[in-house]
């Protein structure tokens, strides 16, 4: 049994949210899934994936191999298809819909915008798997 991740398209909108000169990595479409997740938003520390170059943060929140969205939805995959006991291989490929955090200035009573709290991106997705016999 494997679990193959076939990369993350970014449809974030607006598009300003992406930087200028991110080259996004490549990703498999593939039309022929089985199960598409309902959307979902994932919480990836800022601390861990942060850089003072804008396109090395992005591509960090869509790749970290320890908080990014593609760990984070293989981890769901693995969970959810119970990987230890099942055989088939498993593929996936992420749609990024959009990009945030969890701090908002316009909100500073119910926001953590002047708090001491940990700053998460929150970035919304669904993802599409498809399991195959070996």
């Amino acid at each position: 049994m494997a679990i193959v991740n076939e990369g993350t398209r970014v449809s974030i909108r607006p598009s300003n949210k992406i930087p200028t000169g991110f080259n996004a990595p490549a990703y498999d479409a593939f039309s022929d899934y089985q199960k598409i997740s309902k959307r979902k938003t994932f919480e990836i520390p800022k601390t861990t994936v942060q850089n003072s170059d804008p396109l090395v943060t992005l591509l960090n929140i869509i790749q970290d191999s320890a908080v990014g969205l593609e760990k984070q939805v293989e981890d769901e995959i693995a969970f959810e298809y119970d990987t230890a006991n099942n055989t088939n291989d498993i593929s996936f490929w992420v749609d990024m819909l959009s990009l945030d955090t969890d701090q908002d200035p316009l909100r500073p009573d119910d926001s953590d915008f002047l708090s001491d709290a940990a700053v998460h991106y929150l970035v919304e997705a669904v993802y599409y798997v498809k399991a195959v016999a070996p």
